[in-house]
């Protein structure tokens, strides 16, 4: 079955458009920091490595108990007060790229992006990276390092911390990093989200092809357990901008990933944020807001005109998606 679904794959891989995840596994690789990385775009805080140690033996353990990370720290991974952000080695094109990406997260959410360059001092240093952040050197210092931001710099490769970690923290858009897309997984990362196929209930949902992966690479697919990985009781969904594409980390071309719905093919590696992205950052933030209309009246939506197109989640470059779910806020497949 693998075979089959495998050769079907190769027949259809040209007509899809770039997956984000290729374009930044790619870089990362060329640049040689994919497996210094976690997962190879994340850099964790050593009690985030730590924990991610501990859970892993839960898991082999089989003591499993939640794509939103909730550790220990929650909520203060969170940026309650908003995302502040500084440029310091950027290039315009990253700078475009980053601003475009925030101005769709805050899109139909509650969290806002605050640029604040002010009383910057820039100390470019040329480090190596870890996915612990110990192993990380100080790429810049500022006057105002107390205030918790995102430095926004031109390293080696695409990567992000995972949600708010305190003070300042790095993220790269360094050169073949500064599309939107990418721009926009990585801002997924600092904002709280884990990669969609590291989900506890993972194997519900995808196939994984061991044979198939880059030297090194299986054992960067674990998965979280329940106890860290809080999915706010949403579904899989295979179009989210967090989720890798089927041929990601592939040594010889051949998928390292299937769907179990063999429909959802080449959904997979999405560079738009989806719909059940925003939900699920909604709950993870608490944006939602419930009222109700007092007794005796109703609440009437009145919609005076549109000022975009009708759907704005599928494919944006040509092609359709389809919904066939129940649940039509679910990516379709395309």
């Amino acid at each position: 079955m693998s075979t089959i679904r495998s050769q079907r794959y190769v027949e259809a891989k040209n007509d899809h458009i770039q997956a984000v995840d290729d374009t930044i596994e790619r870089n990362n690789r060329k640049s040689k920091v994919d497996m210094a990385l976690f997962q190879g775009d994340m850099i964790l805080t050593n009690e985030q490595a730590e924990e991610i140690m501990e859970d892993v033996k839960k898991n082999e353990s089989g003591r499993r108990k939640r794509q939103a990370r909730r550790d220990f720290r929650y909520p203060r991974s969170i940026w309650s007060k908003g995302v502040n952000y500084a440029f310091w080695n950027a290039s315009n094109e990253a700078m475009t790229a980053f601003r475009k990406a925030a101005a769709l997260w805050s899109e139909d959410t509650c969290i806002d992006f605050v640029e604040n360059n002010t009383g910057k001092t820039k100390t470019v240093t040329e480090s190596k990276c870890g996915f612990r952040a110990g192993l990380i050197k100080k790429y810049f210092t500022s006057k105002y390092s107390a205030v918790d931001r995102i430095d926004v710099i031109k390293s080696v490769g695409c990567f992000s911390y995972v949600g708010k970690v305190g003070r300042t923290q790095s993220f790269s858009l360094g050169e073949g990093c500064e599309s939107i897309g990418t721009a926009s997984h990585e801002l997924g990362h600092a904002l709280g989200f884990i990669h969609t196929q590291s989900r506890h209930d993972r194997d519900s949902f995808i196939t994984l092809l061991p044979e198939n992966f880059l030297d090194g690479w299986i054992s960067q697919f674990v998965k979280d357990s329940i106890y860290i990985n809080h999915n706010y009781n949403l579904t899989y969904d295979y179009g989210s901008i967090m989720h890798y594409s089927t041929g990601s980390v592939s040594k010889n071309g051949q998928p390292t990933m299937l769907p179990r719905l063999p429909k959802y093919l080449k959904t997979l590696g999405s560079r738009i944020i989806s719909f059940y992205d925003k939900l699920m950052m909604n709950l993870h933030y608490g944006c939602l807001a419930h009222f109700k209309a007092p007794p005796g009246s109703k609440i009437e939506v009145v919609l005076d005109y549109f000022t975009r197109r009708f759907s704005n989640d599928g494919c944006v470059h040509g092609g359709i998606e389809i919904k066939t779910e129940n649940d039509k806020r679910l990516t379709g497949y395309r």
